[in-house]
């Protein structure tokens, strides 16, 4: 069995639209729809902490229409901010360094462990909205950033 999953930014979603997009997903034959675009989720200035009742509404929204309801979001970053930039962090984390001593500016060490707690918190956060997947971007990964870096992490 195939399931057809349609990605919509959440950014792009508001009260004034959700129906429509329902209607396109419908008439697609959507089974499921990944939101995304919630930005740097560790982040305090973060779409899904700054509008978390909007992104539970958009969730349940989906989900009461008959929709598989999924959230796409970041891992470690890509090395640059997406869906445009989330405001600076306040917190330093520590940059993912490749073996050639550079860093990339938005990609975290998965050891560090500020950055560890304040993502667990967010995941938290996004799983207390019910969605029915949480799927984290294939920036999952720590080589294979050739414009930033070669293979890394190698930070203290």
């Amino acid at each position: 069995m195939h399931k057809l999953s349609m990605p919509i930014n959440f950014i792009s979603i508001n009260e004034g639209n959700m129906n429509e997009y329902l209607y396109w997903l419908k008439k697609c034959k959507a089974d499921r729809v990944f939101l995304c675009g919630l930005g740097n989720v560790y982040q305090e200035t973060a779409f899904l902490k700054t509008n978390t009742q909007n992104v539970k509404n958009v969730i349940d929204f989906f989900k009461q229409n008959g929709l598989e309801v999924g959230v796409w979001i970041d891992g470690f970053g890509h090395g640059a901010t997406l869906f445009g930039a989330d405001g600076e962090n306040p917190k330093t984390y520590t940059q993912i360094e490749g073996v050639d001593g550079k860093v990339s500016e938005h990609a975290f060490c998965p050891e560090d462990e500020e950055f560890t707690k304040d993502y667990c918190d967010a995941i938290k956060l996004l799983a207390s909205l019910n969605p029915d997947l949480i799927m984290l971007d294939d920036d999952f990964r720590i080589n294979v950033r050739s414009y930033y870096y070669t293979m890394g992490c190698f930070c203290e």
